[in-house]
């Protein structure tokens, strides 16, 4: 693709990944801009305003998420694509509703760069287009041409919503002819994945004058669904009555794919499958303002395997996953489904049981510690379980209720392992 004066701000503090990167960014753009963190990241922003910024997210000084925070707060739709690991769970909410317009996981794959980049740069190619089509003389000539030319999806309806402009996108992502879809109303693409509250709000908007923005689950011709991020404008004659309807959009089905990945990393542990503990405290923090809101009681139980490092030293690392996945299925087996079950690092793992008091936490963690006890490993001997157990007190903060847990589960490793002790 060519570079089109297309300038570009790296962000990276890892040196032979911004070695590497920056040599692979440069055929894409006339001038990139390199920084080590995000402070310096920021101040080369201001200076230079490049079109699109590509950025780490777990860096010294200033973080990635910041940086980025800050420069939305200058140029709100200046275009970002954040590169992450698996594990930056709490960041990859955030980048989430910073609106990212695109995301790349380590180890960086080249392709998927190249793959996403040219699709940031026809956006600015486009932008650009409009941009001059308002300065030309042959404006209507070279609009029309666009938009026949245009990746975005462009039609014009009546004020009835019958369709009377399709342009070459909007057939192609549908499915449909266009002398399918010409004449008819467009509720042809309906989904019925919107409610009748949803479609009255959106007429009530285009009606009134004012322009209407949302996605949309449409339905193509052969009946699957896709997101449609759309934008719809009224056209009005002299006397400033609506006569049509002009929406444009795109499909970000693959984007909303992405994003429900990123949400299931950022709250799955990858190993067990279970909640990780960013989500666990988030359910906690949800719990506690419950309880406080209706006077309501819950319970924590806190696990712990039992002498696992001496699993990890004797039959492998492989085994030890093994019984980290097997004990996470047991549990999962035992608990009720109005319970939260996480991996809260390592070997420990944290219950949370609504409408639970400490007498039947405990046994509950009764309950699981003997079906650990009883269950027969593969590779191993037996496999043991020590559980602290604590119910919540009222007006207590989250910081409060762990620190009593762990101490339960201390206890009952202090004691001799393989037992449940509540505080």
């Amino acid at each position: 693709m060519s570079k089109n004066d297309i300038t570009i701000l790296y962000v990276e503090d890892e040196v032979h990944v911004r070695e590497m990167l920056s040599r692979f960014l440069q055929r894409f753009c006339t001038k990139i801009y390199i920084a080590k963190d995000g402070e310096e990241g920021l101040s080369l922003y201001k200076k230079h305003h490049p079109d699109i910024v590509i950025s780490d997210i777990r860096m010294p000084k200033m973080s990635g998420l910041e940086m980025v925070e800050a420069i939305k707060k200058i140029n709100p739709s200046q275009l970002i694509m954040l590169i992450t690991a698996h594990n930056d769970s709490e960041f990859l909410h955030k980048a989430i509703n910073l609106g990212i317009d695109g995301y790349i996981l380590k180890p960086v794959d080249l392709d998927a760069v190249n793959e996403k980049l040219e699709t940031l740069i026809q956006r600015i190619q486009n932008e650009r287009a409009a941009q001059q089509l308002k300065k030309s003389e042959e404006k209507l000539k070279l609009l029309s041409q666009a938009v026949e030319q245009m990746h975005e999806m462009v039609q014009i309806t009546d004020v009835d919503g019958k369709i009377i402009y399709v342009n070459p996108a909007a057939t192609e992502n549908t499915q449909y002819e266009e002398s399918e879809l010409i004449g008819k109303s467009n509720r042809i693409l309906k989904s019925g994945e919107h409610s009748k509250k949803f479609y009255d709000n959106l007429w009530k908007t285009v009606l009134d004058g004012k322009t209407y923005q949302n996605t949309l689950i449409n339905k193509r011709k052969d009946g699957s669904l896709y997101y449609d991020e759309k934008i719809i404008s009224p056209i009005k004659d002299k006397n400033g009555k609506v006569r049509y309807f002009v929406s444009t959009s795109r499909d970000i089905t693959q984007r909303v794919a992405l994003e429900k990945e990123l949400q299931k990393l950022a709250t799955k542990d990858a190993l067990t499958g279970l909640y990780n503990r960013y989500k666990m405290s988030t359910l906690i923090e949800d719990e506690i303002k419950r309880t406080k809101r209706y006077g309501e009681v819950f319970s924590l139980l806190m696990l712990d395997i039992d002498k696992f490092k001496h699993v990890n030293d004797t039959y492998g690392h492989d085994v030890g996953d093994y019984v980290l996945q097997e004990l996470s299925r047991i549990v999962l087996q035992t608990i009720r489904k109005t319970d939260s079950f996480g991996r809260w690092g390592g070997e420990e793992f944290m219950l949370l049981a609504p409408h639970t008091n400490a007498e039947q936490a405990m046994e509950l963690a009764q309950k699981i510690r003997k079906r650990v006890e009883e269950h027969s490993f593969e590779h191993v001997e037996k496999i043991t379980v020590s559980i602290g157990v604590t119910e919540y007190i009222n007006t207590e903060k989250e910081t409060s209720l762990l620190k009593r847990v762990d101490q339960a589960l201390y206890e009952a490793k202090a004691n001799g392992r393989n037992q449940v002790v509540c505080f």
